[in-house]
């Protein structure tokens, strides 16, 4: 597929998080794979992409995440078995806004809605083979832009930093003897 806009996933942005999706575009190529027969199995592989994203915080328009593009490769998802693996994911120009309120609170934590506990809690006698596994081999950010801001109170202590070791002797992977800096 190419060039499909990125709206219909706004209500299901909307069910889990206090987050609007405002722009955004998907393109893949994948080869479908269907197995017929005893336990059906199904299996796509391929690349895809996610390009000019942007969510802001539906309760204040502030950007939360955007990226140029969202580039997957080597992706693969198959049910029965149920499993989702991707070689490599580059991100390039990311930008995210991180606020710590005066509560200690940070801004990446309250987006998610609570759900109930009924809802959260498994399915009772639910097989771990019903859980959906997600491996991803490699995330990489390119350029990436960071807002931060810190609206806590000061905290009431001072750090000491000392000088980093010019080297290290000794290193080892071993449990003993340890690497230990070198005099200065």
């Amino acid at each position: 597929a190419a060039g499909v806009g990125a709206e219909p996933l706004r209500p299901v942005l909307a069910r889990y998080t206090i987050l609007d999706l405002k722009s955004g575009s998907a393109t893949a190529a994948a080869r479908l794979a269907y197995r017929n027969g005893g336990k059906p199995a199904l299996r796509v592989e391929g690349n895809a992409k996610l390009l000019n994203l942007l969510v802001n915080e539906a309760d204040t328009g502030d950007r939360f995440v955007s990226w140029k593009a969202l580039e997957a490769e080597n992706v693969a998802l198959t049910v029965s078995p149920n499993r989702l693996t991707v070689k490599e994911i580059r991100i390039p120009e990311p930008g995210a806004k991180i606020v710590v309120a005066k509560d200690g609170s940070v801004n990446t934590t309250q987006v998610l809605k609570r759900r109930l506990d009924s809802q959260a809690r498994a399915q009772p006698g639910e097989p771990p083979s019903a859980r959906f596994p997600v491996r991803i081999a490699r995330v990489r950010f390119q350029q990436a832009a960071l807002g931060f801001s810190d609206h806590s109170p000061a905290l009431p202590f001072a750090p000491r930093a000392n000088p980093p070791p010019r080297a290290l002797l000794g290193r080892s992977v071993a449990p003993a003897p340890r690497s230990r800096p070198a005099p200065h």
